[in-house]
């Protein structure tokens, strides 16, 4: 048993912080609420405004940001996410509207800056460790969700770098958003 008796509410314009240490099982109850845990017995429910919904639709209401950066590094950031709008949109959102779209996500989270720098990669210098960070969240929220899933937003970054990034996470809660992570140690004032 991993988790056992634990139950709570997540609400709209808020962010939900799941802390521990390593090994308690955060990322656990982080997959089961995202409804991505798919091995294992899972007793309860998880519900969305108060119902239960198939996996499907839960998907398209939410948004999953992984621990570990998922970029081509041969891209710049702009691409990167005009490559996500491609793949995640409708086929009938016309390619005007997926631009508008990754202009204001890049706006939103103060990309502007780096939008057109190469996202780099080991061999490669590009973009700093808090704007990969940043573009990881800007790729989730290319399809607008309600709710945004973040598994270690934080790890790997310099106390400055992790503050940039709650910072920015804090700024989307302003649009009623709701935000759930999980986070290792944070720094007093990201915390």
């Amino acid at each position: 048993v991993i988790l056992d008796g634990v139950s709570g509410v997540m609400h709209a314009g808020r962010m939900t912080a799941l802390m521990g240490p390593s090994g308690s099982g955060k990322t656990t109850l982080l997959d089961v609420i995202a409804g991505r845990k798919t091995s294992g017995a899972i007793d309860g429910e998880v519900l969305f405004a108060g119902q239960k919904l198939a996996r499907g639709a839960l998907r398209n209401l939410t948004g999953y940001v992984e621990q570990f950066d998922t970029l081509i590094g041969e891209l710049s950031v702009k691409q990167m996410l005009m490559y996500t709008a491609e793949l995640k949109l409708p086929p009938t959102t016309s390619r005007a509207a997926k631009e508008e779209r990754v202009q204001r996500v890049i706006t939103k989270l103060g990309l502007a800056g780096c939008a057109d720098t190469t996202i780099g990669n080991v061999l490669q210098r590009g973009i700093s460790g808090g704007q990969a960070k940043r573009v990881n969240i800007a790729l989730a929220l290319i399809t607008q969700p309600r709710v945004l899933f973040l598994d270690e937003p934080t790890s790997g970054l310099d106390s400055h770098m992790a503050n940039e990034v709650v910072q920015s996470l804090h700024a989307l809660l302003a649009e009623g958003r709701t935000i759930v992570c999980t986070i290792h140690s944070p720094t007093s004032k990201a915390f």
